[in-house]
């Protein structure tokens, strides 16, 4: 069907949906997707873009009286609301930053319902030849890493073969199993993966995305290097589990295990400062009286926790108000 006849099919379905926002917000996404890689397959293409339009509004003017897409007299913005013509600005502001380019291209392809902050990529490297694995730093909070011999890239290989964006890693495997997909970026030297069950290494064919498993090594260009690429998807959950593990193992202290309470009224006793902390069980108070007889204090008491989870639960009432004072609440061993 040419561009009228597709127009006609597409203002059918559009018309029977009942989430009708929603969708062409959704369009718009989904074609400034496919901009990104249409002119993420071509480098002149792109060039072209930056070059020949510099910062000029762009305009999408046509003939079947589409005025979503494009303009309906095709100079006249009044005319329609030129969502291509937008999404080719975007994407021509994006292409000026190239680290930014590739990685938001990279991450089309990660699920949408991936949070960046709970995605991270862990990588060891061995040369060939070498039994041992060496750990590299961790690229945290990102959904794609890029390779290549650019610094903006989160695994830099410096080889002469390799390009300045040689190849990424997406967090978007078929399954929830740490591994990944990669992607050779048009690069002239190419990108090989190494899998025990096969005799040699197969080289990706570019912008074609390949499912990594487990124990694949990945090699770029003629580097002797081979890269064993983990992905992980729950980062923030694993590390609270691991903080959770490291704060039961600790040896409970009373002194971890106390907490401080500051710029107390000075009418507030410890019942008061017990209602502060009622939802905190087993602690105990105990307000610093000048003497016993006179019940007075200069606005300080302590709280003995039973565990460290209820010293964190204690230290979240800090800023609250008791006696209509708003008091501190910091771990005792931690006093100046």
């Amino acid at each position: 069907a040419d561009a009228r006849k597709a127009k006609g099919l597409g203002s059918k379905a559009f018309h029977a949906r009942r989430d009708a926002d929603a969708f062409k917000a959704r369009s718009v996404e989904a074609m400034e997707a496919l901009l990104r890689d249409k002119f993420a397959r071509s480098t002149e293409l792109r060039q072209r873009l930056l070059d020949e339009t510099g910062g000029r509004r762009l305009r999408h003017g046509n003939d079947y009286n589409d005025g979503f897409w494009g303009l309906k007299d095709g100079k006249d913005p009044k005319t329609g609301r030129n969502e291509l013509g937008l999404a080719l600005e975007r994407v021509r502001a994006l292409a000026k930053d190239e680290a930014a380019f590739w990685v938001r291209w990279a991450e089309d392809r990660a699920p949408r319902a991936l949070d960046a902050r709970d995605a991270a990529f862990d990588a060891a490297w061995r040369r060939e030849g070498d039994a041992k694995l060496q750990r590299l730093a961790p690229c945290e909070e990102v959904k794609a890493m890029l390779v290549g011999r650019h610094g903006g890239c989160g695994l830099q290989v410096d080889h002469a073969s390799c390009s300045r964006f040689h190849a990424a890693f997406v967090n978007a495997a078929p399954a929830d199993d740490d591994t990944c997909v990669v992607v050779d970026l048009g690069t002239q030297h190419g990108t090989f993966v190494h899998r025990k069950t096969l005799r040699k290494p197969f080289r990706l064919e570019p912008f074609v995305f390949y499912h990594v498993e487990k124990r694949d090594e990945v090699q770029f260009g003629a580097s002797s290097k081979r890269f064993r690429i983990i992905a992980d998807r729950r980062r923030q959950q694993r590390k609270a589990e691991r903080l959770s593990s490291k704060m039961a193992a600790a040896p409970e202290d009373e002194a971890a295990r106390t907490v401080r309470i500051t710029s107390l009224a000075y009418e507030a006793d410890e019942s008061d400062v017990r209602h502060l902390f009622r939802h905190v069980e087993g602690i105990k108070v105990r307000i610093q009286y000048e003497s016993e007889a006179s019940k007075r204090h200069r606005g300080v008491a302590y709280a003995l926790c039973p565990d460290r989870r209820a010293v964190t639960q204690a230290l979240a009432c800090d800023l609250e108000e008791v006696q209509g004072r708003r008091v501190r609440v910091k771990r005792a061993d931690a006093e100046d």
